[in-house]
């Protein structure tokens, strides 16, 4: 046991003379080219927010078809009905006109093609359905009477419609001419606007949308005053 601890403390006594005598300390980290990483934020006492939620991209307030129809009764019985609403100038400014009405962004208004019921067509009776998208309910609407033939007389055309939840129902009488007396027609244009479901009762509690229930909006006869059977005025423009 002595023999052992004089060997401990000669090795003691001999670095302790090496150090003393110069000889250099044991190398460190950076000396044998290690590099520790910078700290992190978390080592720092720093930690970042949270991203934030992510947001859903919601549909649009509301959303505006425009429909031209263009009813013929000719010996063949032609009926035609198309849709012209998207890019097309006229669309554009009836978005950019329901963005002011409403008072909002015009981003929050988009055009879209009707969504048309094939037509119904019975003798000189013809029944035609303009809906919006699934999603949107009768806001407003304006429909404008291009041209009417028979325009006078007591069989002069009949033209009529009523909005009903989510759609315009339209119906004309276009009788036929004796020989000679060329083709009956009913022509028109349709702007419709509707508004997203969820925000139907706002605007309609503000007055700025009527109500979606079924209810008339108009029901003409030709396009003078001799048409005018006491019943129906001459054909249009009206907006609801």
């Amino acid at each position: 046991m002595i023999r052992a601890g004089a060997k401990v403390l000669m090795l003691f006594i001999l670095v302790a003379n090496a150090t003393a005598a110069g000889f250099p300390p044991p190398p460190t980290d950076e000396d044998r080219g290690y590099f520790p990483p910078p700290p992190t934020d978390e080592d720092r006492g720093y930690f970042p927010p949270p991203p934030p939620p992510q947001v859903r991209d919601e549909p649009p307030d509301f959303k505006v078809v425009a429909v031209h129809l263009d009813q013929t009764m000719a010996p063949k019985n032609i009926s035609q009905t198309f849709q012209e609403c998207i890019g097309n100038a006229t669309c554009k400014a009836a978005v950019d006109a329901v963005a002011m009405y409403f008072g909002v962004d015009s981003k929050t208004v988009t055009t879209v093609a009707a969504k048309i019921a094939p037509p119904r067509q019975e003798g000189e009776e013809s029944y035609f359905s303009y809906a919006l998208p699934d999603g949107y309910s009768y806001c407003r609407s304006k429909i404008s009477t291009v041209s009417i033939t028979p325009a006078d007389g007591r069989r002069a055309s009949v033209f009529a419609g009523s909005a009903r939840g989510n759609a315009i129902d339209v119906y004309t009488w276009t009788p036929k001419q004796g020989f000679g007396g060329g083709r009956s027609w009913v022509e028109a244009d349709f702007s419709i606007i509707g508004v997203r479901n969820g925000l139907a009762s706002k605007y309609r509690a503000n007055g700025k949308c009527n109500k979606s229930d079924t209810h008339p909006l108009f029901n003409c006869r030709g396009a003078g005053t001799e048409s005018n059977d006491g019943e129906r005025p001459p054909c249009g423009s009206w907006s609801d």
